[in-house]
Formats: C-alpha cells, structure tokens, sequence
C-alpha cells in the first residue's frame, strides 16, 4: 500500500457503512445521434419503431421499480413510477411526432430534439427540487435512446473485481446496471441526501458519501481510499492506524447488530419504568410484512401521497378506503396515524392543479394545497373516517403554519362526517386529530393550537430546512442541513414543553426517530412516542432500554446550552457510545 500521507475529505453521508479499498473512475459517454431523412413511404415503420422503443423502454422501467421497490422499498421505488408517467405520456409522444412530420427526420434523432426541449426548461426553473428532475428526463432520455438504436451504454461493465466507485453523478437505471459485486461503496461529486445516488446505494446496501465536488482532481490512479458512509467522509491513503481502528468499529457493530433484536419483544421502556411508544413509517400497504416483524407499537405515520403520486392520478374514495381499511385490520389493536394528502415542494403531480411555483417548498403545498382542492381534500377525509370503523385510526394534517389553518382545516372534516352520516356510514364520532409541527411558526403557537388538536407529531426533515431556510435538495447548501443546529434543538424542545403545558401527547416522525445518536435527547425533552423506519426500531429500543431518565435529561441539558452543532454531536456521540458497547 502507498505510504502516502493521510488526507481527510468531508463530504455528506449518504449511505451508512464502511469500506475501503481500489478505487475507479467512471464517466458516461452519451451516444452520438446522426440525422438522416426517412425515405418516402417509409414513415409508417418508423412510428411503429417509436412505438417498440417505447414500448421496451416501459418494460425496462418497470423491471427496474420492481427491483429496486424489493430490494429497499415501495418509497424509494416512486422515482421509477415518475419516469413510467414520463415515457408513456401523451403529451411527449406527440411531441415527438409532431417533430418527425415537421422535418422527416429519423425517430431517434427527432427524441433528441424534444428532450433537450424539456431539459432546457427544466435548467430555466429556479427551484433547486427541480434539479432531481432534470436528471431523471436525462435517464428516461438515455433508456429510450438506446433501445432506438440498439447501443446500449453501460459504463460498469468493465468494472473488474470490487472497487470504490468515483463519479460524478449516478442516474436512477444505473440501479440496473450496478451489481453489489462490483461496488465496495459509491462517492459522487453531486448530490445531497435524498438524491439518486443515495437509493441507488442504499439498494446495493454499500456506502456511499456524495457531494465531493472536487474528488476526481485529487486522486491519482495508486490512491488507496476508505469511505465512511456515517460521518460523509472520505479518507485518501488512510494509514494503518486508520484502517485498525475502522476495522475494529465494523466488528463491534456486527456484534451489536445481533444484539439489538435481542430486546425486539421486549417493551420500550427505560431502565427506571418510562415506557415509550415506538412506532413504524410507511408509504405503502406492501411494507406492512415489515412492520409486523418490526415489533413497533403502530403506525406512525403513513403517507398517503405515495397513493396519488404512484400513479399520478388522484384515487377515488373507494379506492383510497380499501388502503386505509387494510392499514387499519393489520395494524390492530394498535393505532394508525394517517397524514393527509402532503403533495408540493420536492412531491409534485403533473395533473394540472400544480401551477409551477418559483420556489415549490414555499408554496402550495400540504394543507394549503388540501385547503385550495377542498374535493380531493373532502374525498380523502371520507376515505379514512369509513376506514375508522375498522381499527384504531387518527387524521394528522400536514404544514399547519397556524390556528386559521387548523380550524379550517377541522371545519372540512366536521364536513366529510356530516356527509358520511347523511350516507348511513358508520365511523369513529371521536376520531384523534393531531397535527405537524414542521413550520416554526406553528411550534411558537404549539399552545394556541394546542386546544384545537388531540397530539402533535413533529417532523424534524422540513423543521430543519424551514428553520435553516436550507434546502435540502440544493447539493450546493446541503451540508447545511444540521440537525445539530442550536436553533433546532431549542424547537424541539420548546414543543415538548408546549405539549406537556397543555397535557397532550407529542411523537416525532421525522427522519431523527430512527437515528439512535439523538434518542437519549428526545427521551430528555419528554418526547413520547418515536416513528421510524421499521428496520431502524431495535437499535433505538434496545438503548431506551439501557436508559435512565435523569441521565437523559442530564444529557438533553447538556447538549442545550452548546452554541455549536459539532459541540452537540461530540455529546451525543460520546453518551451513545458509552451506552451501547459500540467502538467509537
């Protein structure tokens, strides 16, 4: 090994683990498209070659979702269903054949054409959601391309043994082309966490670090590199030292991986009789085989626009029932907490209700847009008060900025329950409604709203960003999405108290829940009930079970008078490890 010197770079943890090894450049080569005229007479068979093409690229698509859907999620899967609606859409198609008859060019080159169209207008967009999709119309693009001209391009397939992957960027269908056996782990020089390299990743179930915009100009073809897929870091020629210790923390966590499920039947509680409810999050009716297994207390949150945006249409009542009621018999006798429809900023529908909004996260989006389409919003709520016949449901509404919303928003339920009686349906008179702590300002006036709800349930993903005013999907400031930030733990704590001053249940759904680092301190603010991932549940459960309340509010103390994220993380870093038994 090359006894270089050491050298550390920062990226953003994508995916968790570690790896290190050789590393390989990657670039993709888009295939060169040459026009040519289409004899005369011959049209005809060259819409029928659109058609096939078209036809083989939804195939390929649909393999592809069905894969990644098995093998990481329902959710993570969506990405797939959005380039399904784009290949078969209408609009495009004509697109296509309105520039073959204009100029009588070959098929393929006419797809060109219309598809840097779209790029174009993607790139004019200021919102940085849209970056994302600008990348799928290149993948879509780059599918159908090549099934036209039968050049299929596959930039791994002279990836030779394992290797660290270096690239600028990942495109969904590499998912497909990728295999876990030619990867040790993945880092880009774009992306942030929710991007397509990250599922990618994830599926492959390799680390991966993204948004090294610099790495391939500091590498040289003999460089020995180590990723750590939970700090974001990437480590160039890592000394002997480095990779000992690393290998003694990757041992130590499979041993403590075996033993979280130890306590997976056991109950949530700390060591001194403080139980907790730990709940899962699902967007799918699939996953609930998960969710049996998880040993979790409920159903934390289910997302419902995962309905309307898998099949980018909005569901019929009936249809939307049939989910809730499911969701509700298999949950039983535990609870289920159904959000309403939360579509806008990064969740947009190509249905003609969303107008293109300068900057979507600030936009039509959750209540607001429920509050503007008040009969999609009305069906939905009928779906899950019939639902509540059936098991143990609570409604909870998504971006209440404050009391004006709430109420409006609980006038339209009052609306669906009166139609519903009017319809002879039986439903629960006294349905919990609860709602989203996810904008500051409904977190200061937690006690105004407090008397208009049954329970809050925080979102920490869009506290942060709308605390930060960071978005998260922009790679150029995702790094300034911390949870750690000062300003964000003083929110969290200053709901719990709101909650607790007003004697109604609080939950964090979030994507923290499942983050063990930060359990001790959600146990310290009096956060009561947890939901996450369902794989991410033994891990918190079984350190709840090694806690006690004092030194957990100790810790939660501690970790709020620092002025500092990397203070906060050093606390609750130090506490955890101590805690589980883990290397640090």
């Amino acid at each position: 090994m090359p006894q270089r010197k050491e050298r550390i770079l920062q990226g953003i943890a994508a995916s968790p683990g570690v790896a290190h090894g050789a590393f390989t450049l990657v670039s993709r080569k888009e295939v060169e498209i040459k026009d040519y005229l289409v004899e005369e007479g011959k049209e005809a068979l060259e819409i029928e070659r659109f058609k096939q093409g078209i036809a083989r690229t939804r195939d390929e698509i649909e393999a592809t979702r069905q894969q990644v859907a098995k093998s990481l999620g329902a959710q993570e899967a969506r990405i797939f269903e959005a380039h399904l609606m784009l290949i078969e859409d209408q609009k495009f198609h004509q697109d296509v054949l309105r520039e073959f008859y204009r100029t009588h060019l070959n098929i393929e080159y006419c797809v060109k054409i219309v598809f840097r169209e779209y790029q174009r207008i993607f790139g004019q967009l200021e919102a940085e959601a849209f970056r994302d999709r600008a990348l799928d119309v290149q993948d879509v693009y780059t599918r159908l391309v090549a099934n036209l001209t039968g050049e299929q391009e596959n930039p791994f397939k002279d990836l030779d043994g394992k290797k660290i992957l270096i690239t600028r960027d990942l495109i969904p269908s590499d998912s497909a082309n990728l295999q876990k056996s030619q990867v040790l782990g993945i880092v880009t020089a774009t992306g942030g966490h929710t991007g397509h390299a990250v599922i990618i990743a994830k599926s492959l179930q390799v680390p991966a670090v993204v948004g090294l915009s610099a790495i391939t100009e500091q590498l040289k073809p003999s460089d020995y590199l180590l990723i750590d897929g939970n700090e974001g870091i990437v480590i160039i020629n890592p000394t002997q030292d480095t990779l000992n210790h690393y290998e003694r923390i990757l041992l130590a966590r499979k041993t403590a991986r075996s033993t979280f499920t130890s306590t997976l039947d056991l109950p949530a509680q700390t060591r001194d009789g403080n139980a907790l409810e730990l709940m899962a999050n699902l967007s799918d009716v699939s996953e609930m085989e998960a969710f049996g297994k998880s040993g979790a207390d409920g159903i934390g949150l289910f997302r419902t626009e995962c309905l309307f945006l898998k099949e980018n249409r909005f569901p019929k009542e009936e249809e939307q029932f049939q989910v809730y009621k499911a969701l509700a018999q298999g949950a039983t006798p535990n609870p289920v907490v159904i959000r309403t429809l939360d579509i806008g900023g990064d969740k947009q529908m190509s249905l003609g209700v969303h107008s293109r909004e300068r900057n979507p996260f600030l936009g039509l989006r959750g209540i607001r847009f429920c509050l503007r389409h008040k009969t999609i919003f009305r069906e939905q709520l009928r779906a899950i008060l019939r639902a509540s016949a059936f098991g143990k449901i609570r409604i909870l509404l998504p971006m209440i900025s404050g009391l004006t919303e709430l109420l409006e928003a609980k006038g339209q339920i009052e609306a669906a329950k009166n139609t519903l009686r009017a319809d002879g349906f039986v439903f629960d008179e006294a349905i919990r409604i609860g709602i989203m702590l996810e904008v500051p300002s409904a977190v200061y006036t937690a006690d105004l709203l407090a008397d208009h709800c049954d329970f809050f349930s925080l979102g920490t993903n869009d506290l942060i960003q709308y605390t930060l005013a960071v978005d998260r999907l922009n790679e150029q400031v995702a790094y300034l999405h911390e949870p750690n930030h000062p300003a964000v733990l003083r929110l969290l704590k200053y709901a719990a108290d709101a909650a607790h001053e007003k004697k109604i249940p609080i939950s964090l759904c979030g994507e923290l829940a499942g983050n063990a680092l930060y359990t001790p301190f959600f146990v310290g603010i009096g956060i009561q009930a947890l939901s996450m991932t369902p794989d991410a549940l033994p891990e918190v459960k079984y350190l709840i079970r090694r806690l006690q309340i004092k030194e957990a509010q100790d810790i939660a103390a501690r970790v709020l008078k620092q002025a500092h994220a990397q203070e906060v993380f050093s606390i609750l870093k130090a506490f955890y490890f101590s805690k589980m038994d883990i290397a640090g």
